[in-house]
């Protein structure tokens, strides 16, 4: 396996280890554990990890003396740790497990096995009596381990105390196996048990990566949790009276430029979120008073320009939520509308305090807030998803009003190539390792054990660190052969790309930058659509441009069925290669089309001219159609927006005119 393994970034050098060593065999517990504490969080650096190159023989080296020091420190009796040292260690947990995963030891049963007591009656079962037993287990345990615990019985004998170790178990990214993937399935459902903890601020990272990273489980209710979590995530928001603001506050008078407040995310040039909704921002601020809210860290001197006012602002800290929660409150907004939404921690409370009579979100992170707060996700018809798949009323903007911005320079693709007999075909999985799980990886290997061509493997997870060396060493688990690619400047993992032949998309959650690369190659793509929104966006994309639609599947069987359709068969591959080619991707995602640039916006000044009867409706959906079909008096018009020759009033569009407001969607199966 090391040789399929180039070199990588590793964030620990051989000093640090040794300190650690010194302190762990000299059993100075305190010290270790520090040094512990201040080693992990580097270890869990996920792009452009800080550290050195090193080798794939001296990256398993130096883990595996970690390994080694490790396994002497939890497995000593004689350490007892204390409640804040275990939740301090805890909160990190996923990445004790995966420096035994990238070692010699290849996993830390070994380690449970040692902090457990064979019992006497049946050596092969492992006992846990005592509290401290408990507590280490926790730390050395991994969702991928071969040994069976009843997790729900152990948090539940105290939730308030385990619930760092239930943040912690949740929070690894990396779910390749189907150990780890029907455990992570078990804790996603389990996290009602701790709606009722005290939780504190430091928690909230650790929070916030598993409101996030859910969308990636498989199950119909993976999206569940964020319910509880919210409920706790506003509880260390701890919003004031005055901080908050009724849903039926009077509107600002029509006159004005209403105020719309945008928490920021990553917002900075060349960033896909500044790509995706920098456009978005500058329509609506010809319409409202655009204020935006940031870190330094999610914003430069570009995107700065971009707002009539900016708040600026460090990241909660000791003192809590009330600082920031002041700032916006301040601002009096109208609307607040998040472009993305889960990306830093701190907006995971925010968006759970209201802030203005109504609240939105866009699609940058394409799954429903579960907010009781939050009113509405305005989306592109094209992947809207199910109504019933989001806790907010669904808003649709026309198909093509989402413009995807380049994220370089295209790269001519290579001419096609007449294949003959033994010449493999090359299947790109180009996604984040957080988007594979093993139900997709099953079916990839359904293919490759069905297809009559010899198969060449690529997968570009984008890792680094450590968490390169573990996603590396789950694929190969799946495709022993396979060519894993780590961290790459853009250009190069274009020009990897441009040398495959079929492009596999992940399941349920899809891509869409990804599907860009690989239109402008002429690589085929091959997706599962389900029922939301992430796993609509690859055959929205493909319906857009007009290619074959038996490259969208609707379940497994489906899927295996046309990726073969394209392997097996030369002719089939070059013909949708051309037809690929034959996109005019500039025209369909990136320009400007004309009928569909200024959507946004109108969708945005038409709920703040009619909230009150969208609310009062009890609808879960307005599609273009629908909006059409409500319209202002010539009184309510906003400034730059036409008024309507009637008045205000609600009327259904027939089902022609529904069906013609939806082009891009079509019956679907479920997930």
């Amino acid at each position: 396996m090391s040789k399929q393994i180039e070199s990588n970034l590793i964030a620990v050098n051989e000093r640090e280890i040794e300190e650690f060593e010194r302190a762990v065999y000299n059993r100075r517990h305190e010290q270790a554990g520090t040094a512990l504490i201040a080693l992990l969080p580097r270890l869990n650096g996920v792009f452009g990890a800080p550290g050195y190159l090193a080798a794939a023989e001296v990256e398993r080296y130096l883990y595996t003396r970690l390994g080694a020091a490790l396994t002497a420190f939890l497995a000593d009796e004689a350490l007892n740790l204390s409640q804040a040292g275990f939740d301090a260690l805890v909160l990190r947990q996923p990445v004790i497990p995966m420096v035994f995963e990238a070692s010699a030891f290849e996993g830390s049963d070994h380690l449970v096995r040692l902090i457990g007591t064979r019992d006497p009656a049946n050596p092969d079962r492992i006992n846990f009596p005592t509290p401290q037993q408990q507590l280490k287990l926790l730390l050395a345990y991994s969702l991928d381990s071969d040994i069976e615990l009843d997790l729900e019985a152990m948090l539940r004998r105290d939730p308030g105390a385990l619930f760092p170790a239930f943040l912690g178990m949740l929070g690894r990214c990396i779910v390749l196996t189907r150990n780890a993937h029907r455990r992570r399935s078990q804790l996603l459902r389990l996290g009602g048990l701790f709606e009722n903890v005290a939780p504190r601020i430091d928690q909230m990272p650790a929070l916030a990566s598993i409101w996030m990273n859910c969308m990636y489980g498989t199950e119909p209710d993976r999206h569940a949790i964020r319910r509880p979590l919210n409920t706790i995530a506003r509880r260390v928001a701890a919003p004031a009276p005055e901080h908050e603001r009724a849903p039926g506050t009077p509107r600002r008078a029509l006159a004005e430029r209403p105020v719309m407040l945008a928490p920021l995310e990553h917002f900075r040039v060349p960033h896909v979120n500044y790509l995706w909704f920098a456009p978005v921002l500058r329509k609506l601020r010809e319409r409202f008073l655009l204020v935006g809210a940031g870190t330094a860290q999610d914003l430069d001197e570009v995107s700065r320009n971009a707002f009539d006012r900016l708040i600026e602002f460090d990241p909660p800290d000791t003192r809590g939520f009330r600082p920031l929660l002041d700032a916006l409150s301040a601002v009096k907004a109208d609307i607040v509308l998040y472009p993305t939404l889960g990306i830093q921690w701190w907006w995971v409370a925010v968006c759970n305090v209201r802030l203005a009579p109504i609240q939105a979100m866009l699609m940058g992170v394409p799954a429903s807030s579960f907010s009781g707060a939050m009113d509405y996700v305005v989306i592109d018809e094209s992947w809207a998803g199910e109504p019933d798949c989001y806790s907010e009323t669904l808003v649709h903007v026309r198909a093509g009003a989402t413009r995807f911005q380049p994220r370089g320079a295209r790269v001519p693709p290579p001419p096609p190539a007449a294949r003959n007999g033994g010449s493999p075909v090359r299947v790109a999985v180009p996604a984040l390792v957080t988007k594979l799980n093993a139900p997709f990886l099953e079916a990839c290997r359904e293919i490759a054990k069905k297809s009559r061509a010899k198969l060449e493997w690529h997968f570009f997870p984008g890792m680094s660190g450590l968490h390169h060396r573990i996603a590396t060493r789950g694929i190969l688990e799946w495709f022993p052969e396979a060519r894993v690619y780590g961290y790459m400047e853009y250009d190069a993992y274009l020009e990897a790309l441009a040398r495959c032949d079929v492009h596999l998309s992940p399941f349920p959650f899809g891509g869409s930058s990804s599907n860009m690369d690989s239109m402008q190659l002429g690589i085929p793509i091959v997706t599962l659509e389900g029922r939301e929104a992430h796993s609509q966006t690859d055959a929205g994309m493909l319906r857009r441009a007009g290619l074959p639609s038996w490259l969208i599947a609707h379940d497994a069987e489906q899927y295996v069925r046309a990726a073969l359709r394209l392997i097996d068969s030369p002719g089939e591959l070059a013909k949708t290669r051309r037809q690929f080619l034959a996109v005019r991707i500039d025209e369909i995602f990136t320009e400007a089309d004309p009928a569909a640039a200024d959507d946004y916006a109108n969708a945005f000044c038409w709920l703040y001219e009619h909230h009150q009867h969208i609310q009062s409706t009890g609808r879960r959906c307005w599609t273009v159609a629908d909006r059409a079909g409500v319209s202002p008096t010539p009184q309510e018009a906003l400034p730059g927006i036409p008024a309507a020759t009637t008045a205000t009033r609600t009327r259904k569009p027939s089902r022609e005119r529904r069906a013609r407001s939806k082009p891009d969607r079509v019956r679907r199966a479920r997930d």
